[in-house]
């Protein structure tokens, strides 16, 4: 989330994407000062931290492992790549673009 709201340069990027973030976007929105991707890390880990696991599981499918993203690839093995992430067993949701961002999200 941290690097993501850096790279986008938008502060709002956690409630643009999570629709059970609140607890996370009014920590980003209450300090203004941290702007590195650690500042933000350390942030919202200690908010993450502090939430139940029902509501930190309402957040994302990445804290329960259910979840994970790639580095997407272009290039010759694109194709070959997101057919076989298609295929996987179990597989839920897989999108390649969050909140403006190319991202590889890969949900189970």
């Amino acid at each position: 989330m941290a690097r993501n709201i850096v790279e986008s340069a938008d502060r709002g990027w956690i409630a643009s994407v999570y629709l059970a973030a609140a607890p996370l976007q009014a920590w980003v929105d209450a300090h203004p000062e941290a702007v590195t991707v650690e500042e933000l890390s350390a942030g919202l880990e200690e908010t993450l931290l502090a939430m139940s696991s029902a509501d930190q599981a309402r957040v994302s499918k990445h804290v329960s492992g259910d979840a994970f993203d790639l580095r997407p690839v272009h290039g010759e093995s694109e194709a070959r790549i997101r057919e076989t992430i298609r295929g996987l067993p179990g597989l839920v949701k897989f999108i390649d673009r969050e909140g403006g961002l190319e991202r590889w999200h890969v949900q189970f």
